[in-house]
């Protein structure tokens, strides 16, 4: 946000008298800034889009505001999926830590990827993970840290082959 002084002098006539008259003025120009055209590659064949669990999207935008943020893709029943693909695009070129944990029915949690990665801006960074055992994840859970207000978009896949 930029702000600036303007000065503006007043001439008036009131009743008689003349008078100048100097009067500061405070004014703020908003410039709003454009969130960047986002394209992820086409969802490959034999996978399919994971929907973010409390939005139902399937590309997610977030901003980091507690230093770290955590992204549920829920992964439909009733399929045999053997990978899934997470796919980031951060808007801020920083250093990030992802983590990625697949969630199961019986309750149980597997951490399937962790990493401390410096990501470029606008640049794709991809990971195909599988779970660690013969078990089908109810949900992928991305968890991703960084400095406060960077953006980052996800996109999650599940794949049969």
């Amino acid at each position: 946000m930029s702000s600036s002084k303007s000065r503006i002098v007043v001439a008036a006539a009131c009743a008689g008298l003349s008078f100048m008259m100097e009067v500061s003025v405070l004014s703020r120009m908003v410039i709003a800034q454009q969130s960047p055209q986002i394209n992820f590659p086409p969802v490959a064949e034999g996978c399919q889009a994971l929907k973010e669990v409390t939005t139902q999207q399937t590309t997610i935008r977030k901003t980091i505001k507690r230093g770290d943020e955590n992204t549920g893709f829920a992964v439909p029943t009733g399929q045999d999926f053997q990978s899934f693909t997470v796919q980031m695009i951060p808007e801020n070129t920083a250093n990030y830590e992802l983590a990625v944990d697949f969630k199961y029915s019986d309750g149980s949690t597997a951490q399937v990827f962790s990493k401390k990665a410096y990501l470029q801006r606008l640049k794709l960074d991809s990971l195909s993970l599988r779970s660690p055992n013969s078990k089908q994840p109810y949900q992928v859970n991305l968890q991703v840290r960084g400095p406060r207000d960077n953006v980052y978009n996800v996109l999650v896949q599940a794949c049969s082959k």
